[in-house]
Order: structure tokens, then sequence, then C-alpha cells
């Protein structure tokens, strides 16, 4: 099957040869036909000699009849190989500076080439190519778009603090192909959000026309680097959480299928131990279970803030949409994405609330409080030897 976007689309039925001519019968959808008798066609065709394409005559009905030759037919075409279309501008650098990037979920790796002009999508298991991303141009904010900055292809959103780059791109995904707008938006330094039209156009200078990324969240894809950086964690302090026992066990395991019934408390300790550290505490009537997170990178969108938080000693990545309101916290997580027109606290995979009990213990008065005295004959004997060199 082959396909000439977005007009007609070619069904091959079946194939043979008489002599030197070689014959198609195929199956042609396309807007005006309505009856089979306006969709079976025939078809002539021949390798052209530099061997890279083909010449192609077609019959004006659903017969073979008078057609013997490439070069006579209802309709003749020159079928040609298309060139592999070639970087002509540069993805920004805060994407570029780290080459391999993973889906949340860990099942897709992007890897940017040397050139920094484009990217491919593959299997991060098998290495198979799902698809290959080539930088065409670059896309200048329309009218709806924030602020305009710099080269007038990044952009910072005032009330968000977002930046973000635009293009045009080419798209090679199996057998098709063509152009689409891309937005990557910078989160953190080790954290950014594609965002690509779900329709291929076969022009550059259509992919982002009517575009307007805004309406379509659902199209966001989240990547995190291979290397792993940590960044400060947005919540600090000590909460007790609230929820569905299955998705309580979500949170602990990080897996969808486990779960384990527990008449406990749970209680997350969040920049702690360590400014980029949150702890999650499971106290069941049996058994205690814990899990330590790193956070990767938080950002504010729609007044909803995010945050990538990695399980320690694992490749796993938690994307966490949450609100504070007083002393209540609200979170909906995902393992696979970062959850967009939800309920925050009432609906996703992970859907939980907590209530705060307070800041993080103060370690550091309380060790200062236990060498009091030697601090205070310290500053008296250093307060007598400056005196004493101050006088001679």
């Amino acid at each position: 099957m082959f396909q000439k976007y977005p007009a007609e689309e070619l069904v091959c039925l079946a194939t043979w040869k008489e002599g030197s001519t070689r014959y198609l019968v195929g199956k042609l959808e396309h807007r005006v036909a309505k009856a089979d008798e306006d969709k079976f066609r025939c078809f002539v065709y021949e390798q052209t000699e530099d061997g890279n394409g083909y010449l192609v005559a077609q019959s004006g009905d659903a017969t073979c009849d008078g057609l013997f030759t490439p070069l006579e037919g209802s309709r003749t075409m020159r079928l040609s190989k298309a060139n592999h279309p070639h970087a002509k501008c540069h993805y920004p650098e805060w994407f570029t500076v780290y080459r391999h990037w993973r889906g949340l979920d860990g099942r897709l790796a992007y890897d940017i080439s040397h050139k920094n002009g484009s990217f491919r999508v593959s299997n991060a298991t098998t290495g198979d190519v799902v698809k290959r991303v080539v930088c065409a141009q670059d896309s200048p904010p329309h009218l709806y778009y924030p602020p305009v900055i710099a080269d007038s292809t990044v952009a910072t959103s005032v009330s968000t603090s977002k930046t973000y780059a635009q293009f045009v791109v080419h798209v090679t995904a199996g057998c098709n192909s063509g152009y689409a707008c891309l937005r990557i938006h910078k989160r953190a330094p080790h954290v950014v959000e594609l965002q690509t039209s779900s329709r291929l156009s076969p022009l550059a200078s259509d992919a982002c026309l009517g575009i307007n990324f805004e309406l379509n969240p659902s199209e966001i894809v989240t990547l995190t680097t291979q290397s792993y950086g940590s960044l400060e964690c947005p919540i600090a302090g000590i909460y007790s959480l609230e929820g569905n026992s299955r998705h309580l066990s979500r949170l602990i395991s990080l897996n969808t299928e486990e779960f384990w019934p527990c008449a406990g408390t749970t209680t997350l300790t969040s920049g702690c131990s360590a400014v980029d550290k949150m702890e999650l505490l499971q106290d069941c009537t049996t058994e205690r279970k814990a899990k330590s997170f790193q956070c990767r990178g938080s950002w504010e969108e729609n007044g909803i803030s995010y945050v990538i938080a990695t399980a320690v000693g694992t490749r796993k990545h938690l994307c966490l949409a949450y609100t504070v309101n007083d002393r209540m916290i609200h979170f909906s997580g995902s393992m696979e994405e970062c959850l967009r027109n939800v309920q925050i606290g009432r609906e996703g995979l992970i859907a939980i609330n907590g209530t705060s009990r307070g800041f993080c213990p103060a370690t550091g008065a309380s060790t200062l409080s236990n060498y009091s005295p030697y601090v205070t004959m310290l500053c008296v004997l250093m307060a007598t030897v400056i005196r004493i060199f101050s006088l001679r």
C-alpha cells in the first residue's frame, strides 16, 4: 500500500507480468469515488533507467483494456524516491546539552544527533527505531502565544516562568512521513516536555498553521535525562497521607498491579533528611514499607504544581501534580505522564490527599545547644587574646 497525501490511497490487490509489461490492480480510496467501479483501477509500471523510481500509467476505468505501456494511459506518473531530509535548524542548547533522554515510563529512548538538528525515538529495550524527527525550520510563536524574547523562537511566560522553543519538523514513522509542529518546553535542567501536532502535513509551511498547543495538553510527552541530577524538592515538611489503599500501595511500590491492604498510617517527609529527598513511610499493622525519592525538577502550570521524582536505586520515575490549600495538600500522580485536566487528589492512578503535621525538625539548633558551653568558653578566650594583642 502506498499513499499520496492527502487525496488518494491505493491498496494493491494483484500483480502479474505479460512479456516485459508489468501490471498491478488495486483499489483507490479518494473523495470522488463512490461506487466500486470508480475505485478499482489497473496500472502498468516499469522501473526507471537510474533505478531510483518508476514510470506508471493508470487506466480510466475498472479494466486493463488499452493499457500497454507506462507512458500512455488515463493518467501517467513518475514516482521518485523521496530525498532523506537534512536538518536546516538546530534544537536549543538546553535540550541538546544531554544527548540521551527517556520517556517517563522508560519505554522509549530519545537520542539527539551529534549535530543537534535531529533526534530519533526508539524502543529502549529492543532498539527498534519508532520515528525520526528532523528540524526543518524555526517557527516563531503566533499572536496567542506568550511574549517573544531574544531570537523569536524562545519565549518565556511571565505568569509561569516557562521557556519553550517551537519548530517545524519533518517526521518519519514507518511508511508515514510529513511535517509537524513541535514545541519543546524546558521544565528543569533534567526535565523537558514535547508537544507535537497529531496531523502530518505535506508542506512545511502548513505544519504550524492553526496549531494551538494550549488547547491540546493531552499531546505532551515528558522526558528525563539519563544522568541523575537532582534539585531541591518544592515541598518541605511532614504530611499525613490519606486515600484509597490501592492508590497508597501504588505510591509506595510504583506498580499499578501491586496492592496490599493497610490499616495503618502513611507519612510523607519532604526536604528534611536532604533538600532533594522525599521519603514515604507506611506503618501497617503487620509490617512497615518505605520508599525514598529524589526530586529531579519542578514547575508550575495553570495553577497546578508539578514535581518529577525518581525512586532511589531504581530508574522508575513519578510525576506528581499537586495543589496546596492551607494545611492540606492534594496529589494526582502517574508513572507514565504528567496529568492535566484532572481533579487533583480525586482522579489519576495515584490520587491522595495529605494534612500538614508541621515543618522538618530543626536538627541543627539542637546540635548547637549541646555544644553551647564550649562555644561560650571559646568566644571568651578569643576575645581575651584579641584584647592582649591590641594592648601591645
